[in-house]
């Protein structure tokens, strides 16, 4: 095709680009090597400036930390009982940010800015990597559009998925185009790409260059193994069966031998690096965070389609179009359709099995975003039907509810930005009560998603009822005391050789079916001499798998406890956000001094929010 018959895309895809380039430069972040960012790029200036491969020694990433406040506290890594640090994110986002590190590191030589990785230098130098790579994947997602489709449905698309979507938002401020999705929707745009042209040619060229993207997109996201179903299925249903496509790989068995040698080649500086650190080629480096995970067999499939919290298709209207283009690719579409699907729920799956499916502050579904490089084939196949000359009101009617999306997701984009629509704690009622508003409501904080970002418990009567108490009275224990009894007929004896009581242990359900409780836990202490030579902790903890998160640990010689004589310890605890209902609260004290220490009347009260 010439260019005048493709002008329409071309200048989408400069509107595009000038777009990126505005709002990236205008709303320069504070920091963009910051929380999750921070930790798929420490690997990055841990190798090639401080040589701490390793980290044996974390001061030099808490002076960073002190320095350019990237984080709170340093969860992008994680300590192992060999004494080295493991980092908990995938090496493959640093391969993408690598080329833009050394021209940062490049500028840091010749300016008076740190060479330390971190300083503006090297900020501009990945800010401007995250533009380069937004401006890439829509270049080859024109590409790919323009094989299918006429140069006004492609340029519709492009327009549609930048602007209409939460792509919009998540590549163009706040730092966010460092994140990995507007990286993955590259990568899948360029695998599309390169598997089309594979099959078209056979070229090597092709090839290396498809399990390159098919490698970096694993090593980005290692759930992203699914993007390996888009060639494999690629012209099954149309050119080949199954059974031949399978027959094309062994036929061409030399290209298969190349792709799974580049993939993993692509993999290997990960297991190495697994290995030299953990002791182990496949490493779980979410392991030590059991409060989070997948949940396979109980998938939040209705929530992240449809919740007023983070719901895909609430914030991101639009692709319901691109839903019902997939009825109409089925029929038309046979090329690219089977491997559409099988990859979209799959993926789709694996995304709504992950334990917090709103993925903690963000706009929209921002996991679902890499999917777009591909849900933009089914958009496509809707508007090229619904555009058809003769459809004047069909057309009319698709083009007015396509404005009214894309207009939709541009001003809750503004009211994201202005703190209108809250990153993590939406509800319906909230929704409603500031759609199509400038502002929030007064009572905006009530009618949000309990609050769980830290300080102290309160409970209010008004707002909270005691529904359930449990209360450990010792008095059936093994080798309880007589010696000092609050009531009942014992209380229980701690000290040097008994340092844990009796734990109660109540799965979450018992505690309520709503998504969240305070608990009220006391008990009675008595101390022979002074609490502060006899220190000891009242535990609070849920467990998964006997794994412990939303541990709390209250201090007993911080409280007032005088001796020889019965004192209370009591502490409030917001329940944390539980992975699964069987999950168990456990409550204990546990004795830290070496003295004799009585403890009486553990006791758990459940106060239930009232709406």
């Amino acid at each position: 095709m010439s260019f005048k018959t493709r002008r329409i895309s071309f200048f989408t895809l400069i509107l595009i680009s000038c777009s990126l380039l505005y709002f990236n430069f205008s709303f320069f972040p504070k920091n963009i090597l910051s929380w999750d960012v921070f930790g798929y790029y420490l690997y990055l200036p841990l190798n090639f400036i401080y040589n701490n491969w390793g980290l044996q020694d974390t001061a030099v990433l808490h002076n960073v930390l002190d320095h350019y406040h990237n984080s709170a506290t340093l969860y992008q890594a994680y300590p192992l009982p060999t004494g080295s640090w493991v980092l908990r994110y995938p090496i493959g986002m640093s391969y993408l940010y690598a080329p833009f590190f050394f021209i940062g590191h490049l500028l840091a030589r010749f300016t008076d800015f740190p060479k330390d990785g971190f300083s503006q230098p090297y900020q501009v130098a990945i800010l401007s990597g995250g533009i380069f790579y937004s401006i890439l994947g829509f270049y080859f997602l024109r590409k790919v559009l323009l094989r299918y489709y006429s140069d006004a449905v492609s340029a519709g698309c492009m327009f549609i998925i930048y602007f209409g979507t939460n792509y919009f938002m998540h590549s163009s401020f706040q730092g966010t185009n460092a994140m990995s999705h507007n990286y993955l929707f590259t990568l899948y745009a360029a695998i599309t790409w390169f598997t089309i042209r594979w099959h078209e040619t056979f070229g090597t060229k092709h090839l290396l260059l498809l399990a390159t993207a098919c490698g970096l997109t694993i090593m980005a996201r290692p759930s992203e193994l699914v993007c390996l179903f888009i060639p494999f299925f690629w012209q099954v249903g149309t050119t080949y069966s199954l059974k031949e496509k399978i027959a094309l790989f062994f036929k061409r068995k030399t290209h298969t031998f190349i792709f799974f040698f580049v993939l993993f080649t692509a993999l290997l500086p990960q297991l190495i690096y697994w290995k030299v650190i953990t002791g182990k080629f496949l490493f779980n480096s979410y392991d030590d965070n059991p409060g989070e995970g997948f949940e396979f067999l109980h998938p939040f499939i209705t929530q992240v389609l449809f919740s007023f919290r983070k719901g895909w298709l609430v914030y991101t209207p639009v692709m319901l179009l691109a839903i019902a283009g997939l009825v109409v690719s089925i029929r038309q579409k046979k090329e690219y359709i089977n491997g559409l699907l099988i990859y979209f729920i799959i993926n789709f799956y694996i995304v709504a099995s992950w334990s917090c499916w709103w993925y903690a502050e963000s706009f929209g579904q921002r996991s679902l975003i890499p999917s777009y490089a591909l849900m933009v084939l089914p958009l496509g196949a809707f508007l090229t039907m619904t555009l058809r000359p003769g459809r004047k009101w069909l057309a009319i009617t698709t083009v007015t509810v396509a404005a009214l999306f894309v207009s939709l997701n541009l001003f809750q984009t503004w009211q994201y930005l202005n703190n209108v629509i809250h990153p993590s704690r939406m509800t319906k009622e909230a929704y409603f009560s500031v759609f199509g508003m400038l502002d929030t409501p007064e009572d905006y904080e009530k009618i949000l998603v309990m609050d769980r970002s830290g300080g102290p418990v309160e409970i209010d009567p008004s707002l909270y009822t005691n529904t359930k108490d449990w209360t450990q009275e010792f008095d059936t224990i093994p080798d309880p005391s007589a010696d000092f009894v609050f009531s009942g007929a014992n209380s229980m004896k701690m000290d040097s050789a008994v340092i844990y009581s009796p734990p109660i242990k109540k799965a979450y359900m018992e505690l309520t079916e709503k998504d969240h409780a305070k608990l009220k836990v006391s008990m009675q202490v008595y101390s022979t001499g002074d609490i502060k030579n006899n220190p000891g902790s009242l535990v609070i903890t849920f467990e998964h798998k006997q794994k412990s998160y939303g541990y709390s640990s209250t201090d007993i010689e911080d409280f007032k406890i005088e001796p020889n004589k019965w004192s209370e310890v009591s502490v409030n605890y917001l329940t944390p956000l539980i992975r699964t209902p069987e999950d168990t609260l456990k409550v204990y004290y546990w004795h830290r001094g070496r003295l004799p220490l009585y403890i009486d009347k553990l006791k758990v009260e459940v106060w239930e929010p009232k709406n």
